[in-house]
């Protein structure tokens, strides 16, 4: 009878909500039980809602120090390789860590090694679950845009903020914009902060939603070159986003609630106050922008 611990690792919300991490929970104490084990109660690591392709993880981090200081586990069970990581080498880091400690790692559904020849196969598995990844994402993408091309609707979004507009009453920047916002006890959509941030002020009069016109594929998500926030941990690795080339938008049809008319018109105005904005042209002293007032009233459902 062994001394073991497990680790578990969903990647996104949606498998927590399915709870997967209670059915590698599962799954692994039926294992470890018919193995003769016993599972230490401090010995449970598992990182909800984190991506494989990252190896810095909260648990993941704790339990290859306590490997390394306390030792107090003799096997690491595993649902599968792909837990431990997406990418092949980073999957190896981790086992070949833990075997130098004298700490056997057991996956479920894995090959588990006990020659030369049964490495090179647990290899190759290792490769298939970066594989993997690889084709879910291109499956999910492909599926994405197929949806959206025959169905002409949007997928997986969190509809615009809606607005109302007035007749200008007042000249401002965006710091009074946001000044003003607050002071209405409006809240920005995904209500995550209190006030609205500079940018996405920037964004609202410049987006062509508001005319009755959405562009779905336009960003993709990419690495962070230079974060805002250095964390220590990051559960994704893709954290920023960057613009597609124009040819590759698909235009949907969505409910207006500005005349087009008027979006052309704020476009105008935006580049007026571009070309005489102190930060441009040093030479003029004057740094005001005619506004609109934002009301929280409506949301259009797509």
């Amino acid at each position: 009878m062994k001394q073991v611990a497990i680790y578990m690792r969903v990647s996104t919300e949606g498998q927590e909500d399915e709870q997967t991490i209670e059915n590698q929970y599962i799954e692994l104490v039926k294992k470890i039980e018919e193995d003769g084990n016993v599972l230490l109660s401090d010995c449970e690591y598992k990182d909800d809602g984190w991506t494989g392709t990252i190896l810095e993880r909260p648990d993941l981090d704790r339990l290859r120090a306590e490997a390394k200081n306390t030792k107090n586990f003799d096997i690491l069970y595993i649902f599968d390789r792909g837990r431990l990581a997406r990418e092949y080498w980073m999957q190896e880091v981790v086992i070949q860590e833990l075997q130098r400690l004298g700490v056997e790692t057991i996956s479920l559904y894995d090959l588990n090694p006990t020659n030369a020849s049964e490495r090179v196969m647990a290899g190759m598995q290792g490769l298939f679950h970066e594989y993997e990844r690889v084709k879910i994402t291109e499956r999910m993408r492909i599926g994405k845009m197929r949806k959206v091309k025959e169905n002409k609707k949007l997928l997986g979004y969190t509809p615009k903020y809606g607005y109302d507009y007035m007749p200008r009453i007042k000249g401002g920047t965006k710091y009074w914009i946001r000044e003003e916002l607050h002071r209405l006890n409006i809240s920005p959509p995904k209500g995550k902060s209190e006030s609205w941030s500079l940018g996405t002020l920037d964004r609202v009069p410049t987006d062509t939603t508001y005319m009755g016109i959405h562009y779905y594929n336009k960003t993709e998500s990419v690495e962070p070159t230079n974060p805002l926030k250095h964390k220590e941990y990051r559960r994704y690795k893709k954290g920023s986003r960057k613009a597609r080339p124009k040819n590759e938008w698909l235009p949907i049809k969505v409910p207006a609630i500005i005349e087009p008319e008027f979006f052309d018109k704020v476009q105008q105005q935006l580049a007026r106050n571009k070309r005489i904005n102190k930060r441009n042209n040093k030479k003029n002293k004057f740094n005001k922008i005619n506004t609109t007032r934002i009301y929280n009233k409506s949301k259009y459902n797509t």
